[in-house]
């Protein structure tokens, strides 16, 4: 049987995760961004997320750079794996879900 790759839900409905891909949408960012943007979460927490996010393959290491004897990672979301959401045949609920998060949503706007 083939191994299927980690379904969409399993990935980006993590509520840290997805704080993350929202972070890296249309711009590059790195680890040290991502801990300016979200204060509130651990760095630990925050480098375990960043991790799965790459193993993955919905962020992509574009670019690496020695910082005082660190390596610094530049990360990219990975457009070709998000652009392939929506064209697989079999993700009817998960597209569902993903374009909820993709689509501006009108909260309160008057209308019940």
């Amino acid at each position: 049987m083939d191994e299927s790759p980690t379904p969409v839900l399993d990935v980006l409905l993590h509520p840290i995760r997805w704080r993350i891909v929202q972070r890296a949408l249309g711009r590059e960012v790195t680890t040290t961004d991502l801990k300016r943007d979200l204060p509130d979460i651990p760095t630990t927490t925050l480098y375990r997320h960043v991790a799965a996010l790459i193993d993955a393959g919905y962020l992509t290491v574009v670019r690496e750079r020695k910082i005082r004897g660190t390596t610094e990672r530049t990360l990219s979301l990975d457009q070709t794996k998000v652009g392939r959401i929506d064209e697989r045949s079999d993700c009817r609920s998960e597209c569902r879900v993903w374009s909820i998060f993709r689509e501006p949503q009108r909260i309160g706007s008057g209308s019940s």
